[in-house]
């Protein structure tokens, strides 16, 4: 095993031989297990010899070598013929190793996505084009940030033909794809730019369902369920994954009247038209006819040529009746020809721009047939589950923003529209257990006495704590609240958005919260009835506010901001925001008096500890 000072040593000795290793079967394991332990600096060097030749020779281009970390670095500054040869470069070395599917490395991940990344829409269609053709191979891809960042930029530049053999190829591991750290990124992918959703209900959803349950409770896998509630929410998106999802966009320029066909689809009726396989048919008829007459050998030359002579007197027959008929028609319209018309016909076609893998189908269009209503739909599995663990998902950090999403029925509603009676079996099963756990149990405390029980039971062992936290009413658990807050924070939203946080809130307010204000004022729940009086529902907010009157004081609105903060829409918001500026404007001056305030008594102490005489320490005695 090689220190890390032999590793510089051990990369040297590659150089010149990179990009012949990497397209070697075996020679690509070699280059895999150095490249993985390797520093940064030493990443770039070996990826820097498939960028130009000039790296292979004298180790980058004059001192900049050392700064590079991936190709944008190498390409900010040059002009764009130097741009074009470092990418063709770069696309001639890559290219045998998309054609033999050796896509296991991780330098091979980085390159790749480099490459389409800062190639233009043609290369980028070739490129993604080869790495469809690997099928099932590109499932290699989708273990690394790069790889999964290639995949998910194949999906989104790809053919609908492309995609489609993307989607087949990862058939048998699409739960494992979709619970890895990058691979839910491409099976989200997949679902959001994907047309035909008849083959992505088949091929993804149909594997994801027997794990559903699995899913909700999932770090990763969850986020493909949430891209279908509420796409591109920032709040169950890190900044990594959200890059992923949405690449940059690229086009390249096609012929007007092949546009659609490159595309693939039919311009007619929308349809996707499968242009190889039609040329395939037509190569393949062709070869049939070849082979016939090379087995015809039967047939004696003589006779072969009297055919021929025969089919060429009779389309000279033909052509003359031909040129008897149409000679005085040509001759009248041969004058009236413009010379335009004549250029016309000789002209180039017109070149359009197109961009790749656009998608004909409206985001909100695919999402309602993926989530399907009726039986045996994602949406019927997915209600059922919340109404059955809704308790106990809340009370999860990552089953929470599922039931949250569920329960307010979706981005947009659609949820809500879907199976309307299915939302509100939620809601009842949830406010069910909240109403039972006020009645039935005394709520946890908050704050100091908490924590002092917290330490006191710590004597009795790990597994109990981790006991009486699952079995902690919902109402004052950590996460349940918190979930609980922000599902009815959600009512404030307009429209059809916020329709079945409404619906909850009445829902909680009617059969669980009613009448228990005085003993949930005080613990966690409090975040939970300050959400109440900003739910979006009149007739609730003015009896909670009755109630909690009572309790906190006559302003039970300034109450309730300190747990769910200044709500969007809100009376006081405005003036709140006012009121929180002036003060940052006073901030520096009060600073300033209160700095003068603290290093005036400092200095003084600092004076008479010096003029003090020094003390002598007493010794210990044993």
């Amino acid at each position: 095993m090689a220190s890390k000072e032999e590793v510089p040593g051990l990369v040297k000795l590659f150089k010149g031989h990179v990009a012949e290793l990497l397209r070697h079967p075996s020679g690509a394991d070699v280059l895999d297990d150095l490249y993985n332990v390797c520093p940064q600096s030493c990443r770039n060097t070996l990826c820097a010899e498939l960028y130009s030749r000039e790296f292979t020779l004298f180790e980058g281009v004059g001192t900049r070598s050392e700064n590079i970390s991936h190709l944008g670095d190498l390409l900010a500054g040059v002009d764009a013929r130097k741009r074009q040869a470092v990418v063709e470069h770069l696309y001639k070395g890559l290219a045998p190793v998309l054609e033999k599917a050796l896509l296991h490395p991780m330098m091979t991940h980085r390159l790749l996505r480099e490459l389409i990344t800062e190639s233009p829409g043609s290369v980028v269609a070739d490129v993604v084009d080869t790495l469809a053709a690997t099928g099932g191979n590109a499932l290699k891809l989708v273990h690394t940030h790069d790889g999964a960042a290639a995949a998910a930029m194949a999906l989104a530049y790809g053919t609908p033909k492309d995609r489609k053999r993307l989607i087949k190829g990862m058939k048998g591991y699409v739960w494992q794809t979709a619970d890895n750290e990058w691979g839910h990124a491409v099976v989200a992918t997949a679902l959001s730019v994907t047309d035909d959703t008849a083959l992505t209900g088949k091929a993804i959803l149909g594997e994801l369902k027997p794990h559903l349950e699995e899913m909700c409770s999932s770090k990763h896998a969850h986020r493909v369920l949430m891209q279908l509630l509420a796409p591109d929410n920032h709040r169950y998106l890190p900044p990594a994954i959200y890059e992923l999802l949405h690449p940059p966009v690229k086009t390249m320029m096609v012929a007007a009247d092949a546009g659609a066909a490159a595309a693939g689809f039919d311009a007619d009726d929308g349809e996707f038209v499968d242009a190889g396989a039609d040329a395939e048919l037509q190569e393949q008829q062709q070869g049939a006819d070849e082979d016939a007459m090379q087995q015809d050998g039967s047939e004696d030359s003589s006779d072969v040529e009297q055919r021929q002579d025969e089919d060429d007197s009779n389309a000279a027959d033909a052509a003359g009746d031909l040129s008897e008929q149409g000679g005085d028609a040509a001759a009248d319209s041969a004058g009236d020809e413009s010379p335009q018309a004549q250029d016309d016909d000789t002209a180039s076609p017109q070149m359009v721009e197109r961009q790749l893998g656009e998608s004909k189908k409206a985001a909100d269009v695919r999402r309602r047939e993926l989530l399907g209503s009726g039986k045996g739909s994602l949406s019927e599995a997915l209600l059922q589950l919340c109404a059955a663990q809704g308790g106990e998902l809340l009370r999860s950090q990552v089953g929470g923003d599922v039931v949250v999403e569920v329960a307010r029925g979706a981005a947009g509603g659609l949820l809500w529209q879907l199976d309307q009676a299915g939302v509100e079996r939620v809601h009842a099963a949830v406010v069910q257990e909240l109403a039972h756990d006020c009645s039935t149990s005394k709520p946890a405390p908050s704050g100091r006495q908490q924590q002092k029980s917290k330490q006191k039971g710590q004597s009795a062992g790990m597994g109990a704590d981790q006991q009486q936290q699952e079995q902690e009413p919902l109402l004052t658990h950590y996460f349940g609240s918190r979930h609980l807050r922000r599902l009815l924070l959600a009512g404030s939203s307009q429209g059809a958005d916020g329709e079945g946080a409404r619906a909850f809130a009445q829902q909680l307010w009617a059969g669980a919260l009613k009448g228990q204000c005085k003993q949930l004022v005080g613990t966690h729940a409090e975040k939970v009835l300050g959400a109440v009086l900003l739910c979006g529902v009149p007739a609730v907010v003015q009896e909670a506010r009755a109630e909690l009157q009572e309790l906190v004081g006559p302003d039970a609105m300034a109450w309730a901001a300190k747990f769910t903060g200044p709500a969007a829409g809100s009376a006081g918001a405005g003036k709140q925001k006012h009121v929180q500026t002036k003060q940052q404007q006073e901030q520096p001056e009060l600073h300033r008096e209160l700095k003068q305030q603290v290093q005036q008594p400092a200095e003084q102490q600092q004076e008479a500890t010096a003029a003090a005489p020094p003390t002598k320490k007493k010794k210990k005695h044993k």
